[in-house]
């Protein structure tokens, strides 16, 4: 009787010990998490504003994820070559994918480490020229405008900015190409939210995990308006594929040119600046439960 009373304590400790075995396997268990951008529908401007593409350069990812059971994750994924990803686009090279505990996290944040383009600096001495003879104001209008235009067409062929934004600006008969281009060091910090728009999400083996990073080009320009843009010192680029302007769409003036406004940090810097300061605050992460 006695060696039966000392047995079932063993036992008791045997099955705690494969439960808690069990219970920490699971929890260590990585599962397929993709990560995918997108663009917020919401009119921008009123509708004035379209937004043609969006394009992003990554130089890595930080994950760090605190588990209410189980071990914090932290974790880094590096793209040695940067991460070009075209958030406009629906390919396969919108999405990246990751291998991460599954659990309950309270918060899961993902730190976005934008890669700058140095052959950005190929053209500074261009745009601190074309700044000193906006300054010295002794050259035409007209001049300056094709020098711009010269500009953007050389920043759109050699640069790949960390963040490239492409739209087309209308306002009755007045239309206007539209380009945001940020290449400094940039980081986004990015707190995951559930379908409730909470902090705490729960990844699973028992189903996809999925994640959405949407960015939303109506906050960013909701701070400017009509007659601040329509202000802005434009470039001008002879349109040589469309001068007539078949298509109808009003992208070239009477002289077959394309007004682009050029929003940098060195160029139209005010507007620039204004929109930069609120590109991370409205980007949001959410995990699809």
């Amino acid at each position: 009787m006695k060696k039966a009373v000392k047995i079932i304590p063993l036992v008791f400790i045997f099955h705690l010990l494969v439960f808690w075995g069990c219970d920490k396997q699971e929890h260590t268990l990585p599962v397929d998490f993709n990560l995918q951008f997108e663009i917020d529908k919401k009119p921008v401007m009123e509708g004035r504003l379209t937004i043609e593409s969006i394009v992003i350069s990554l130089g890595s990812i930080d994950i760090d994820g605190r588990r209410e059971v189980g071990e914090n994750v932290f974790m880094t994924r590096k793209f040695e070559n940067g991460e070009t990803i075209d958030v406009s686009g629906t390919l396969p090279e919108n999405k990246l994918s990751f291998n991460l505990p599954q659990g309950i996290y309270d918060p899961l944040t993902f730190l976005l480490n934008f890669k700058p383009d140095p052959e950005e600096e190929d053209l500074d001495d261009d745009i601190e020229d074309w700044l000193e003879d906006l300054e010295e104001g002794d050259e035409d209008i007209e001049d300056l405008q094709e020098d711009l235009g010269e500009i953007i067409e050389d920043y759109l062929d050699e640069v790949q900015p960390c963040i490239l934004v492409k739209a087309r600006y209308q306002r009755s008969n007045i239309f206007y190409h539209v380009i945001f281009a940020v290449n400094d060091p940039l980081l986004f910090r990015v707190m995951a939210r559930n379908s409730e728009g909470g902090i705490t999400v729960s990844l699973s083996k028992d189903r996809i995990n999925e994640g959405v990073i949407v960015l939303d080009p109506s906050y960013w320009f909701s701070v400017i308006s009509p007659s601040m843009l329509e202000s802005a010192f434009i470039g001008i680029i002879d349109d040589d594929d469309d001068d007539d302007d078949d298509d109808n769409d009003g992208d070239d003036d009477d002289n077959g040119y394309a007004k682009y406004i050029f929003l940098h940090k060195k160029v139209n810097s005010q507007l620039f600046t204004t929109i930069l300061n609120r590109l991370e605050e409205s980007t949001i992460l959410y995990i699809k439960e």
